[in-house]
């Protein structure tokens, strides 16, 4: 994920225009992953112009696939059928997580942290939802033409790295305090509005101690630092936030954005 100094505009209606509805649902290959029948663990992460995966069981970072086609990306959203959606620079886009094809689907307006919230959040019979942070205004995105409606604010927040959700829609951002951009906190907030529920202190105080990732797994929430390091994020009892490093296997420089969903069909790390 790209860092900036300052703090972007809000969210904003996206410009009108026709476009593309993107790729369908993804679709893995027959089986599983190690014939047990039960799906492999995947959390997605961007890393420049690539996908790459972390397993949070076997701790193994790979590469999947280069991203091609499309502007640097800032983040990166999985649905639960693996559809790829990404803020790139200013314009929402979709990956084909089998070859790394990227299509543009339309302008966006500043957002750098997005993540699907779980089904339901918005209504008993409402589907998951792709969500973002432009700033510290909160937005539901359509992803089928990037267009933007802005929900929510987090007050006195502002340059967003990352987003993921609990499965009851209580969602967890790290986010930096105004135009601060580099010490980010860790933000509780509630997935309907966007509204704060609880800060769990400081997680970043400068460009390569700042989490550019973030994804929730069997409610554990992992920190992908630019570093290129790993951490669980553990909340204490007393409010704050515990960090712990994780050993992985695998090499990579640095890391983006990260989100989770079951899939099958990987290959075994």
């Amino acid at each position: 994920m790209l860092l900036a100094a300052a703090v972007l505009a809000g969210c904003g209606p996206a410009p009108e225009g026709e476009a593309d509805p993107g790729y369908e649902a993804w679709q893995p290959p027959d089986g599983d992953d190690d014939g047990t029948g039960e799906p492999a663990t995947v959390i997605w992460v961007t890393h420049d112009d690539a996908l790459w995966s972390f397993d949070p069981v076997e701790r193994v970072v790979s590469h999947i696939t280069d991203v091609r086609g499309c502007p640097r990306l800032w983040d990166i959203a999985a649905s639960h059928d693996q559809l790829l959606h990404a803020p790139a620079m200013l314009n929402w886009v979709a990956i084909d997580p089998d070859d790394g094809d990227c299509e543009v689907l339309g302008a966006a307006i500043n957002p750098t942290a997005s993540a699907y919230t779980p089904a339901g959040l918005f209504g008993s019979e409402s589907p998951e939802q792709l969500v973002a942070f432009c700033g510290g205004e909160y937005a539901r995105i359509d992803p089928h033409s990037g267009d933007q409606e802005v929900i929510g604010e987090l007050e006195g927040y502002g340059w967003a790295q990352d987003m993921a959700f609990l499965p009851d829609g209580s969602g967890f951002v790290t986010i930096a305090i105004d135009d601060q951009a580099y010490k980010t906190h860790l933000v509780e907030f509630d997935g309907a509005d966007g509204s704060l529920v609880h800060d769990w202190g400081q997680v970043g105080a400068h460009s390569d101690d700042t989490i550019a990732g973030l994804a929730m797994y069997e409610e554990v929430l992992y920190g992908f630092r630019e570093a290129g390091e790993i951490e669980e994020l553990r909340l204490q009892d007393d409010g704050t936030v515990h960090r712990v490093e994780l050993p992985y296997d695998g090499t990579l420089p640095g890391f983006g954005g990260a989100a989770y969903r079951p899939v099958s069909g990987i290959e075994p790390f």
